[in-house]
């Protein structure tokens, strides 16, 4: 046995629905896992002692090869929980479990110091009545707050005040939602902002991209983890916040926020399997699931009904289940509209909502732009998910459909999801498409696209932490879509351990495995060569599919110096 990584978990996560610490293991070919547990448990439990501290709680996961043990601990302990559970994994490692007391207290050293130093009673103070007063509390290594967005007061996390000296009349919490899933988080975040602004409301809200007040970046980078949502629910210019939460984040530090109005799992494909002992589609599902597992019980987990493996977290979640469907024959839809829940769907072209038994037809669906007439299948999920967790946030029918009839007209509205931009004729199409999924999604609208006698030319790359079968399925699923022509390109700021040049060698090599011979597969070092390289010789009709779209601003000015103002036709819309 060896251990992988142990860690503060500071929010409700996959195992805990509170902050805990915990150390990943992974086990040997002959050893014992689940006496490995045992000795681990007894150890953690000698050692509290050996500190003054009651034993905690400990749950494990169980993964091909591994295992994960949490272990519940004080907010103002879990860094040196952290030091304990280290080396508690370490006496079972070197089989010290029959070796004398004197051992262990030799092992552990100074530990009781670190608790000591590390207690801080102001804080767990501040936590409790927080929790007892329900006004939404958030901490880090510099800061505590207290209450969300205007209603908040935030303090050093050095100075904190007495319990009598915060003004609890001043502090509450405002709607909250989160949104995960494998593919389309960040476009339902944007279109639930616009919803928000059709309503009168500023929403702050996280995504990959950044931290946006009232549709406007003012944090660029990937924001997705707790780090975001303390960020933007902090701020005081917010009325309402919508935080994207990938499933890194949520893995690795767990959740910010332990009680929201709203979640939605977009959907679960096979991406990123493999990392924090996640290997399956069910064990990914769970981990998102954690988001729902946030929602109080008055408020809404929205789901996608089609998906098979989302289908079997019913059951999990406090809050009743907010079903959606491209189709309306979907089994769980149809159970919804029957015993009076909740569901979104398609008919007759027209988005439908019903609740209770109350049938709303929002709009159609070719008056929705980044539906492209129905053919952006993915676009189509992501519409019904934010119509339903507007509806979970009070948000008005008519602000939803206003937001849906113009999301989309403009090129920023939704950047590096599925722009489509006319150059003289030849259709780009930008997208941030990453996994087959995805690539599907953004195929069907390419296709759609194309004239008469159109060639589809696409240009990708992957970043190095995806095994070599997981970057040849990758190939596989553009081919499928059936391209003239492959430009292959290296993403050199996510090498991600692998050297340079191997991810795209693999790449070429899958393709002209697939037939792709000659100068039907080539390689290019950056976006903006590769869109030199398909459009050189394009001709009308042609579409030029960037996926991976990562080098914003140059292939923005790319775009602007061949059309004169790439946001500004009609024409040149986005989904």
């Amino acid at each position: 046995m060896r251990l992988l990584d142990a860690r503060r978990l500071t929010g409700p996560n996959l195992q805990t629905s509170a902050h805990a610490a915990i150390a990943e293991v992974a086990f040997d070919a002959g050893d014992d896992a689940a006496a490995a547990l045992a000795a681990f448990r007894d150890t953690v439990a000698k050692l509290h002692a050996w500190v003054g501290l009651d034993t905690p709680e400990i749950t494990e996961r169980r993964f091909d090869g591994g295992a994960a043990w949490c272990v519940s601990a004080p907010l103002d302990a879990l860094g040196a929980e952290v030091d304990l559970i280290e080396k508690a994994v370490e006496h079972v490692v070197a089989g010290r479990q029959g070796a004398p007391a004197s051992v262990l207290h030799e092992l552990v050293g100074g530990l009781r110091a670190v608790f000591e130093m590390e207690r801080d009673p102001a804080l767990r103070a501040l936590e409790a009545e927080a929790s007892r007063r329900d006004v939404g509390f958030l901490w880090d290594d510099d800061a505590v707050s207290v209450g969300f967005g205007a209603r908040s007061a935030r303090m050093s996390r050095h100075e904190l005040p007495s319990i009598e000296a915060v003004d609890w009349g001043a502090l509450g919490r405002l709607p909250v939602a989160y949104v995960t899933g494998t593919n389309g988080k960040t476009t339902t975040v944007r279109l639930l902002c616009r919803i928000a602004r059709e309503a009168g409301l500023r929403a702050g809200a996280t995504t990959t991209d950044g931290v946006t007040v009232d549709g406007e970046l003012v944090d660029p980078g990937d924001w997705t983890g707790p780090g975001g949502a303390r960020a933007v629910l902090r701020r005081t210019d917010i009325d309402l916040a919508i935080l994207e939460a990938a499933r890194g984040g949520i893995l690795r530090r767990g959740l910010a926020v332990d009680r929201v109005d709203a979640a939605v799992i977009t959907n679960i494909a096979a991406d990123h399997l493999g990392e924090y002992g996640v290997t399956t589609l069910d064990e990914m599902a769970r981990a998102k699931a954690v988001v729902g597992r946030a929602v109080k019980p008055d408020g809404r987990v929205v789901l996608n009904a089609s998906d098979a493996t989302l289908a079997t977290l019913e059951g999990h979640f406090a809050a009743p289940i907010a079903w959606f469907s491209r189709q309306p024959a979907v089994p769980r839809i149809a159970e919804a509209i029957a015993s009076g829940g909740e569901c979104a769907f398609v008919r007759d072209r027209s988005f439908v909502l019903v609740r209770a038994g109350v049938e709303t037809v929002l709009c159609a669906m070719d008056d929705v732009p980044i539906c492209f007439g129905g053919t952006a299948t993915h676009n189509v999920d992501n519409v019904l998910a934010a119509t339903l967790c507007a509806r979970a946030l009070d948000l008005p029918d008519a602000a939803i459909g206003a937001a849906l009839m113009t999301f989309g007209t403009a090129l920023d509205d939704n950047p590096g999801r599925a722009n489509v931009i006319d150059i003289g004729g030849v259709k780009v199409v930008l997208d941030f498409g990453h996994n087959p999924a995805g690539v599907e999604g953004v195929t069907q609208v390419a296709h759609a696209l194309l004239g008469r006698g159109g060639r589809l030319f696409v240009s990708f790359a992957q970043a190095g932490d995806r095994d070599d079968e997981t970057l040849r399925a990758f190939v596989r699923a553009i081919a499928a879509g059936r391209p003239d022509r492959l430009v292959v390109r290296e993403l050199e700021h996510y090498l991600r351990g692998r050297a340079p040049g191997v991810v795209p060698a693999i790449l070429m090599d899958e393709a002209r495995r697939l037939g792709f011979e000659g100068d039907r597969v080539t390689f290019e070092p950056d976006e903006v060569r590769a869109l030199e390289a398909m459009t050189t010789g394009a001709r009308s009709g042609d579409v030029a599919l960037l996926l991976v779209h990562v080098e914003r601003a140059a292939v923005r000015a790319w775009l602007d110096s061949r059309i004169g103002h790439a946001g500004g036709d009609e024409a040149d819309r986005k989904a």
